[in-house]
């Protein structure tokens, strides 16, 4: 084990530092700007793109889980996990966003899973070839994604009321 973090490039553990600063900012009660409740869940819906595209490859399968877990759960997110309290002040033209430690757990999610892949291919190569690891991590990463879509379009709802 401490092989494998001694080998880790050091701006890996700049990045785990980063969102971790992210995450825990995310857990205030905050003041947003309009613009700024897209840019986390853009950055992070990005990091998991390339993620699944760097370690799969371009395909039409690990494309498709991708998609397809984002939408389901930027879905069921927006209709049954809505972000409750968010106001928007039309005044300031800023949205009041309680805090939540989910982004931090989403953050960290996606950052573990593309550790852990990279790990296990470093260990096994084969193992980015293998069918099911495709799938649950097309998945995992869409999925993850898609939660925090789905926490913008419920925060920017707050606006309309």
């Amino acid at each position: 084990m401490l092989e494998i973090l001694v080998y880790t490039p050091i701006w890996v553990y700049g990045l785990f530092v980063i969102l971790l600063y992210l995450g825990w900012q995310q857990a205030k009660t905050r003041a947003v700007k309009r613009t700024m409740i897209y840019v986390l869940p853009t950055a992070m819906i990005c990091l998991s793109f390339m993620g699944v595209m760097s370690s799969f490859g371009m395909s039409s399968q690990t494309l498709g889980y991708w998609i397809m877990a984002l939408l389901m759960a930027t879905y069921i997110g927006v209709q049954y996990f809505p972000v409750t309290n968010a106001s928007f002040n039309h005044h300031t033209q800023q949205f009041q966003v309680p805090g939540s430690w989910v982004p931090l757990i989403l953050m960290m999610a996606i950052f573990f899973t593309k550790y852990l892949v990279g790990v296990a291919v470093a260990l096994n190569p084969e193992f980015i070839e293998l069918n099911p690891t495709i799938v649950i991590c097309s998945l995992l990463y869409g999925g993850l994604s898609g939660v925090f879509a789905s926490r913008a379009i419920t925060i920017a709802r707050a606006s309309y009321d």
